[in-house]
């Protein structure tokens, strides 16, 4: 997990348990009628084509017919968005700046909420506020009205774990959880969490429920899937699982993969615990390519020095590395919650493996 302490998310998680059973039917807010699946995945298609007009015209009509169905909300909200920074104008509204734009969207969600209070108006001009604090403020509203909506809890846990309140961030999942434990999001959040605290058993078995759940799914994009699945493999790394790792990343989608570099960092992972050292190492240049960084020269030398049998060089690359991690995870958390990060959590255990064996080793 990127930047967050491992003793701080085991006290967040201590008592919340790696296995959960989840509920699978959607709670009102989530409940979207069956005749709703073809225009929303037809508004998808189009979205992810790039005619965010033709999306918006499909969502937009359903938004209205049920405002209370956040999900579709949302999609519409990202459609406004994009249309907004894309075309600096949306209805009355005008921005010249993809930061503009947000700011004037999120004034007139904050506005709509306080005309006409609802609950899941105020998760949606929180999504847009500046900051964390506002956004908890904005949910504070929002709980008034309906203090049984497990989005607003959702997107309390979602910002207190941004703003590293760890204990609020807990009760407030575990609150959402309790009201809809079939909530998607909260899945998501929840196996994200559990990650960073190492419970990688819970981790994947909530993020396999959030796959099966999200298959065909219209209202989660091919990207955030990706995204999903490049974490469970990565899991399947740090589980000593290399060949179901390998599998899950055969099943990416390479069109729909935001970051290619983690998936070769990945498949590098997999690779080495698999004692495949010439193909880690052709997954790590071919990441190194992409994007060279702190750690993933590391990670190379280390492996060629290892290939070489420079068993003290090897040693003090792997420290090095761990100490490059570690201090990363003192920065503070991701700005993105959702964003699942475990290319520091691989990197380490490769580090951690290697450390064990070379001290086997005859000096």
């Amino acid at each position: 997990m990127r930047a967050v302490s491992w003793l701080a998310l085991v006290a967040l998680f201590a008592a919340c348990g790696s296995t959960r059973a989840y509920v699978p039917d959607p709670g009102p807010y989530d409940r979207i009628p069956a005749d709703w699946r073809e225009p929303l995945s037809s508004a998808r298609l189009a979205y992810e084509r790039g005619d965010a007009h033709v999306a918006y015209g499909l969502v937009a009509p359903l938004a209205l017919e049920s405002p209370r169905l956040v999900p579709v909300r949302m999609f519409l909200q990202e459609l406004q968005l994009e249309l907004l920074t894309r075309e600096g104008r949306l209805g009355d509204l005008g921005a010249t700046s993809p930061a503009e734009a947000r700011a004037a969207l999120a004034r007139e969600y904050e506005h709509a909420a306080e005309t006409r209070p609802s609950a899941e108006g105020y998760v949606l001009a929180a999504r847009l506020a500046a900051d964390g604090e506002g956004a908890l403020a904005l949910l504070d509203e929002g709980d008034e009205v309906d203090p049984r909506c497990v989005w607003v809890h959702y997107a309390r846990a979602w910002c207190r774990y941004g703003l590293r309140r760890f204990k609020e961030a807990r009760e407030a999942l575990r609150v959402a959880l309790r009201l809809d434990g079939g909530h998607l999001p909260s899945i998501r959040l929840q196996a994200t969490l559990l990650a960073g605290a190492g419970e990688y058993e819970g981790a994947a078995g909530a993020l396999e429920v959030w796959l099966k759940r999200t298959a065909d799914d219209p209202l989660y994009a091919a990207a955030e899937r990706a995204d999903a699945l490049l974490d469970l493999a990565a899991l399947e790394v740090l589980r000593n699982r290399p060949k179901q790792a390998l599998e899950r990343l055969d099943e990416l989608d390479p069109r729909a993969v935001r970051d290619p570099v983690r998936s070769e960092e990945v498949r590098a992972a997999a690779y080495q615990a698999r004692g495949e050292l010439a193909r880690a190492l052709a997954a790590v240049s071919r990441a190194a390519e992409q994007r060279p960084d702190a750690l993933l020269p590391l990670v190379q030398r280390a492996l060629l020095l290892q290939a070489a049998g420079d068993v003290e060089g090897e040693r003090r690359t792997w420290l090095r590395l761990l100490e490059l991690t570690e201090a990363a995870s003192a920065t503070g958390p991701s700005a993105d919650p959702d964003a699942l990060d475990f290319d520091a959590a691989l990197f380490r255990l490769q580090a951690h493996t290697r450390l064990d064996r070379l001290a086997r080793v005859a000096p």
